[in-house]
């Protein structure tokens, strides 16, 4: 996710996550919970991303729970 944000060639942003769910949080394919925000939304604030203050940025989470 890093590497695709600060990537300067591709806007706007569009990232597809596809996951199972707890009530807790996302499961990766280990089948350990992870943090959406801390993993993924958070890349993309413009705190962090400066560069995509003014860009679309769209993220779409489909998970079950």
């Amino acid at each position: 996710v890093e590497e695709f944000v600060m990537d300067p060639s591709t806007l706007p942003r569009i990232v597809f996550v596809m996951s199972h769910g707890t009530s807790t949080g996302l499961k990766d394919v280990d089948d350990n919970i992870y943090n959406a925000h801390k993993c993924i939304i958070n890349h993309f604030k413009s705190k962090r991303a400066p560069h995509l203050k003014e860009v679309l940025k769209l993220v779409v989470i489909q998970a079950c729970r």
